[in-house]
C-alpha cells in the first residue's frame, strides 16, 4: 500500500520560494520586471528546494517499489505540533522505518563521548558533518 506523494511538500515549498522571488523581482524592476525574471538566475537557496523535492521523489519511487500487503510506505508526513516533516515510512509487520532523504557526502559513522566520569553522547557523523540533530529531528 502507498499513501501520499513523495516531495510534495518540498516541491510545494519552492514553488512558494520562486513565486516570491519572481514578485520581489517585478516590483523592484517594474514593467521591466518580466524581463528581469526571465534574464535572472534562481536563487540558490530556492533551487536547493527544487533539488531536494527531486530527490525525495526518486528515493520514493524506489520506496514505493517495496509496497506490498505487509508493507506500507507513506510520504512526507506532518511531524504534529511542529513545521517539520517527515520524507518517508515504511511500515512492515515487525518494524516502522523512519527514512529522511538527505545528499550527504562521506560515509556515516558513530562517534561515542563520554561514560564513566561524564555522560555519554552518541554522535552521528557523515564524511566531516555532524548529522546528530537531524537523527534528533527524527
Amino acid at each position: 500500500m502507498v499513501t501520499s506523494r513523495a516531495g510534495s511538500s518540498a516541491r510545494r515549498e519552492y514553488e512558494r520560494r520562486k513565486t516570491k522571488d519572481e514578485e520581489r523581482l517585478r516590483q523592484k524592476w517594474g514593467r521591466l520586471g518580466g524581463v528581469a525574471v526571465a534574464l535572472s538566475d534562481e536563487r540558490q537557496s530556492t533551487k536547493a528546494w527544487v533539488t531536494g523535492a527531486v530527490g525525495e521523489e526518486r528515493l520514493g519511487a524506489h520506496l514505493d517499489g517495496l509496497a506490498s500487503s505487509s508493507i506500507a510506505v507513506l510520504h512526507d508526513r506532518r511531524i504534529p505540533g511542529t513545521r517539520a516533516n517527515i520524507d518517508h515510512l515504511v511500515i512492515t509487520p515487525s518494524r516502522i522505518w523512519v527514512v529522511d532523504a538527505k545528499r550527504y557526502k562521506g560515509r556515516p559513522r558513530l562517534e561515542i563521548e563520554g561514560g564513566i566520569l561524564r555522560p555519554r553522547v552518541d554522535k552521528l557523523i557523515v564524511g566531516r558533518r555532524s548529522c546528530t540533530t537531524t537523527v534528533d529531528g527524527v
